[in-house]
């Protein structure tokens, strides 16, 4: 199985699913993207992509899961994050499986500073980071917008709310 994530950061998930297809006798060769630079020194285990997770440079080959957790709303300005996506779509193989987790409306309520975007769309938070939340029918079309058919993008578990703090969604090619 061969698996990207998208945004790994200290490579928390990478690590935690790796153990988990261990623990079931899944074969896996995990590959990350846009690693943090204080962590690409040590962790030789992973395949990086390293740079801009939008920039030309984004792994072309088919992946049967490629997985994000709070990186697409975190890209600024929108036709970057509409490229990330495209990059997604394209990377997967037919059948492959794209989770991604985004920031939802009621975690942006939330947060103690926020300054409007430049494209009026999302915040820039006190750390300095650009925001922007999805509901669960703009992630969707998010998704739909990025070649991911309608019938394929599933909310991984039940909302009690339409803007809920977080949106977990399975996008299957």
């Amino acid at each position: 199985m061969k698996v990207l994530e998208v945004g790994a950061g200290c490579l928390r998930n990478s690590r935690y699913l790796e153990k988990e297809f261990r623990k079931r006798g899944w074969t896996s060769k995990i590959e990350v993207a846009d690693i943090s630079q204080g962590y690409a020194a040590f962790e030789s285990d992973y395949k990086k992509f390293s740079g801009k997770v939008y920039k030309d440079s984004f792994p072309k080959i088919g992946y049967d899961i490629v997985f994000s957790t709070f990186v697409v709303e975190s890209i600024c300005p929108r036709r970057n994050r509409h490229y990330l996506l495209s990059c997604i779509y394209r990377a997967l193989k037919p059948g492959g499986k794209f989770l991604v987790s985004f920031r939802g409306p009621a975690i942006v309520k939330k947060a103690k500073t926020r300054t409007r975007c430049h494209e009026g769309e999302g915040f820039w938070t006190a750390g300095k980071t650009y925001l922007r939340s999805y509901n669960i029918q703009e992630a969707k079309a998010l998704l739909r917008r990025a070649g991911f058919k309608d019938k394929n993008i599933k909310p991984m578990r039940k909302y009690r709310t339409p803007e809920p703090e977080y949106v977990d969604i399975i996008a299957c090619k």
